[in-house]
């Protein structure tokens, strides 16, 4: 059999693999010197409750440091099925290296996976303490039992709470109460937010039309580009105030043969928005090479109402010399 450099097999098979491999003629001065990282890489291909796969757990236990480290420990053992002993030193470690709200919120995140209720219970006194933003508390309703009295207290502060416009997005997004739906959508209206980041709202199901008002208008407010009219177009309602301003932005705005083009090849587009297409790359012009491709997808299409705008704009391009 041919023989490998070590150097060689790590580009074949990868760093983790390649220790596996390669384990009993690695040298003392190889396990000294492997780092962090590469622990990790190893461990990953190791096989559970080998000998090797024990002493990578210590030495990841050796150099892990900070919050993050063990956090990237418990990263990588989840991934494999971590024995009893691996898990209890994970659980007491995350537990006496977090500090932050965000540190004690990932910590509770790992006593579902854990089913650890000890674990989950002073993970949630230690978020409550630290909790600051409407976020914050968000994530201390959402991690509370129902009969737990932080939830109360998280949905007081989040009813007070200033916010981000993400912060109230995500808000919007998981309850269904009318009280907090409307609260979020007058966060957010107050944070201004992007024509984009409306476009997200309006994807959500709405239970009360008026919500979905609230939302069209924030996006005809903020919508400048041909794209974004026809967002709100096909956003709004039919025979609405909002369809006859977006339609009338995008006759104003839309200079593009080719977007028009495009516009009416869609099969989603309706038969208003498709006849206002044809109509707008009629007044265009448009050149002999583009009714031509027209006139082709016409055919293809068996659209003769197409097919016969497509010649007659065809017959003006050509001059016959007597």
């Amino acid at each position: 059999m041919e023989k490998i450099d070590f150097s060689e097999l790590v580009k074949k098979v990868g760093f983790g693999l390649a220790v596996v491999i390669s384990e009993k003629q690695l040298s003392e001065d190889f396990w000294e010197k492997i780092t962090f990282d590469q622990c990790k890489l190893v461990y990953r291909e190791a096989f559970r409750g080998s000998e090797l796969r024990q002493n990578l757990f210590v030495k990841m236990s050796e150099k892990a440091n900070t919050f993050n480290d063990w956090s990237e420990i418990y990263s990588c053992v989840l991934d494999n099925k971590p024995d009893v002993s691996e898990r209890q030193k994970i659980v007491a470690k995350l537990m006496e290296k977090a500090q932050t709200f965000e540190e004690w919120y990932e910590v509770n995140q790992c006593s579902y996976i854990f089913s650890d209720g000890e674990m989950k219970k002073t993970a949630l006194i230690r978020m409550v303490e630290k909790a600051k933003t409407v976020g914050d508390w968000f994530k201390v309703y959402k991690s509370c039992p129902s009969d737990d009295d932080s939830k109360k207290t998280a949905l007081t502060k989040i009813r007070q709470g200033g916010g981000t416009f993400e912060e109230w997005l995500s808000i919007y997004s998981y309850f269904s109460s009318d009280e907090l739906e409307l609260l979020a959508l007058k966060k957010m209206i107050e944070k201004e937010g992007t024509f984009d980041e409306w476009r997200r709202i309006s994807m959500y199901p709405f239970p009360d039309k008026n919500l979905k008002t609230i939302v069209l208008t924030q996006m005809a407010s903020k919508a400048k580009t041909f794209n974004e009219w026809l967002v709100v177009y096909e956003d709004a309602p039919l025979n609405s105030e909002f369809k006859k301003t977006a339609l009338t932005k995008m006759v104003e705005i839309g200079k593009s043969f080719d977007k028009w083009f495009a516009i009416y090849k869609n099969p989603y587009s309706n038969n208003e928005l498709s006849k206002t297409a044809l109509t707008e790359m009629i007044k265009m012009g448009g050149t002999f090479k583009k009714w031509l491709s027209i006139y082709r997808y016409a055919l293809s299409k068996l659209d003769d109402e197409l097919k016969k705008i497509a010649l007659e704009q065809l017959h003006k391009s050509v001059i016959l010399k007597s």
